[in-house]
């Protein structure tokens, strides 16, 4: 059974300001760096208002794994960016409105009116598919990083399911794995945020 990784912050600004921080290049290269012993490079990096792509080589440290598992292996990050547009949010025309004289109401599909004209345009979302793979051990690590709106802002999201095929040991790998990359995401989301608010 996989080991998960949940993590979230809220924001004040929009999810395309956030979006815009996260998908700039320095920026990418500043948050792949905040776990020195890991030695990130960015391999690859491509972004647009809408997307973004990059993959990520970097080495797990020795002290991540346990007694008898030695080196360091590679570890490739991946991450594939995609913006998902807002839902449709039709109202039923009528609805909240006390009722009227007249016939009662008939049953069956009810009549939708779009929203008004002068409504604020809802906010987009950015989905992120997360991949790590470790090179030569039975390690997965696969999830979602997001930015959705939430209120007057957006909240950043990441989840991350890691998974560890060694039997035995596989269940305290996974929680060492997993103690080491928390605070690694939840650094990056504090960067993140502190670079949105400049």
């Amino acid at each position: 059974m996989a080991t998960r990784i949940a993590l979230e912050r809220e924001f004040a600004a929009s999810p395309q300001r956030v979006f815009e921080v996260l998908s700039d290049r320095a920026f990418t290269t500043r948050r792949m760096a905040l776990v020195p012993e890991m030695s990130a490079e960015v391999t690859s990096f491509a972004a647009s208002p809408s997307s973004m792509e990059l993959s990520v080589e970097a080495q797990l440290p020795a002290s991540w794994m346990p007694a008898g598992v030695g080196g360091t292996p590679a570890i490739n990050r991946h991450e594939q960016w995609t913006l998902k547009a807002p839902s449709a949010q039709p109202v039923a025309a009528g609805a909240g409105s006390p009722p009227t004289s007249g016939p009662p109401p008939t049953t069956g599909t009810p009549t939708v009116s779009p929203p008004p004209a002068d409504a604020p345009a809802a906010s987009p979302s950015y989905v992120g598919d997360l991949r790590l793979v470790v090179a030569g051990l039975p390690v997965t690590c696969g999830g979602e990083f997001t930015v959705h709106p939430w209120q007057e802002g957006s909240v950043a999201s990441v989840v991350l399911d890691v998974g560890v095929d060694l039997p035995m040991v596989g269940p305290m790998v996974e929680r060492m794995i997993r103690d080491r990359l928390e605070p690694a995401f939840a650094a990056e989301l504090e960067l993140l945020a502190d670079a949105v608010e400049a």
